[in-house]
């Protein structure tokens, strides 16, 4: 029965983020929801109390799964070279992977003044905090051990989570244009060329 639930849920969740992704959230009806995830109205209110709470869960349940991809990835690699590019290629691989919550975070940095569910759009600051700082920290270890230049962290690690949602915001705006994967593994390849330290250097 709990299995049940949760995978209701989780169709709800689904249907959800594609609606949001295409109409944006205030011409979103929970009625169409409800007809995507193939249920009735009243079983979206046995999980959410309204569609405020919806989209904010929507928002934490993918944020959380973006960020869990990202921590793993970096933490299963050994040097901070590795890790920094573990961060970029996970970072792409999941929106490349999450495509309709890509275009939802597009949405929500094109209105960033728009509060919905009760501090969503606080709650996705941190998470950009919350990614500056994991980049930050591979930073500071590659200039202590030298295998990166020494650079102050917080302007770089904001100029490389930026290329990040550049690339993305493309993409979504114009996906057959652009192959995100390539453009990942040019990202990594010319953040990393950028910081890798000149052996002639004094």
């Amino acid at each position: 029965m709990r299995q049940d639930r949760e995978r209701l849920k989780e169709g709800l969740l689904a249907a959800a983020v594609r609606r949001f992704a295409a109409q944006g959230y205030d011409a979103t009806t929970l009625d169409e929801v409800a007809a995507d995830a193939g249920v009735t109205k009243g079983a979206i209110y046995w999980h959410f109390t309204d569609k405020a709470d919806l989209f904010g869960q929507v928002m934490r349940e993918r944020t959380a799964r973006l960020e869990e991809a990202v921590v793993s990835a970096v933490e299963a690699a050994q040097s901070p070279p590795e890790k920094l590019r573990a961060f970029l290629l996970s970072s792409f691989a999941f929106s490349q992977a999450n495509p309709h919550f890509a275009v939802l975070l597009g949405r929500l940095r094109a209105a960033p003044a728009v509060e919905i569910g009760g501090g969503v759009v606080e709650e996705l600051r941190q998470a950009y905090r919350d990614a500056r700082w994991l980049v930050g920290q591979i930073l500071e270890a590659g200039a202590t051990d030298g295998s990166l230049s020494a650079v102050p962290p917080g302007p770089v690690s904001s100029w490389i989570v930026a290329s990040v949602d550049g690339a993305v915001l493309q993409w979504v705006l114009d996906p057959e244009a652009m192959d995100l994967s390539a453009a990942g593994l040019s990202v990594a390849e010319n953040v990393l060329r950028a910081l890798t330290p000149n052996p002639g250097s004094s």
